[in-house]
Order: C-alpha cells, then structure tokens, then sequence
C-alpha cells in the first residue's frame, strides 16, 4: 500500500485493506484462475485508474498504519 502501486491481493482472512481501500483487485487465496484473471484485468485496467488505486491504497496505508495513530487508538481504546 505504501508503495503507491496497485495490488493483486490474495486472502481467504476477513482482513481486506486491499478492498476497503480500493487499491486493487482482491482474490481468492491459492486460486490460479482468479490470479491469471487479476492480472489480465490488471493490464486492462487505464493507467489512470491503477494510479488512483495506488494513491487510495498510499492515503489507506498512512490513516491505518501510521505507528503514532495505532499507539493512540490503542491507548483511546484499552487506556483511558
């Protein structure tokens, strides 16, 4: 996500950044089919759009991971 880059995601978690942030393409895990059509629909997909997925997935990154925000969401959360 920090990378700016558009994803091809593989996951069978409920964890799905790469779906919320609407920065890629989200796959079944080990599903070779799903994987060779991300990437046909990848490549098909307006250079445009994959920049935006990287700028989405880049903004996602730095509001769910930034060190500082988990510490204070976890000191609001568990703390006070």
């Amino acid at each position: 996500l920090a990378s700016q880059k558009p994803i091809i995601y593989g996951s069978n978690s409920p964890f799905q950044p790469i779906k919320e942030a609407q920065a890629g393409i989200t796959i079944d895990a080990e599903d070779p089919s799903q994987l060779r059509d991300a990437i046909i629909q990848m490549f098909e997909t307006k250079l445009e759009e994959r920049l935006l997925m990287g700028k989405r997935g880049y903004e996602y990154a730095i509001q769910n991971f930034d060190f500082n925000k988990i510490t204070d969401k976890f000191t609001k959360q568990f703390l006070l």
